[in-house]
């Protein structure tokens, strides 16, 4: 990355050159970044602890008030299937909706957390390199 500026000839036109930036301002933008995709994992760990605690909490919930609301003989309904409140022995399937939202938010900010920074960031020498002996054919 450099940094362009403007300097005056000798015939006093000005002129446009890149000056690599200093050793000091590439320090500071790593370090920036570094903490920047610090504070991402934190997040994303928090999320999924918290999703993974809310989940089964909401989860029990659903199966509670399946349990006491059924009208079957053994209290436990028979099946998954959407109906009408006033049929015995049928689930309601809204939990699996609330999960699948769930692994949806969580599949995301993984994206954002691991994968976006990764895409962004500029290939190493090293990688061009070995895509361009892998285009070579070389082996």
């Amino acid at each position: 990355m450099s940094m362009p500026t403007e300097t005056t000839t000798h015939d006093e036109r000005l002129s446009t050159e890149s000056v690599p930036p200093s050793v000091e301002v590439q320090e500071a933008t790593l370090r920036a970044q570094a903490a920047e995709q610090v504070a991402r994992k934190r997040r994303f760990k928090v999320h999924a602890v918290v999703i993974a605690l809310v989940t089964p909490l909401v989860g029990l919930w659903w199966v509670l008030t399946e349990y006491y609301t059924a009208h079957s003989w053994n209290g436990w309904p028979s099946s998954f299937a959407d109906a009408p409140a006033d049929h015995p022995g049928v689930w309601s399937t809204w939990f699996f909706y609330f999960v699948g939202a769930m692994v949806l938010v969580l599949a995301i900010d993984a994206y954002r957390t691991y994968a976006k920074p990764y895409m962004r960031r500029t290939p190493t020498k090293a990688e061009v390199d070995r895509e361009v002996k892998r285009l070579k054919g070389d082996s």
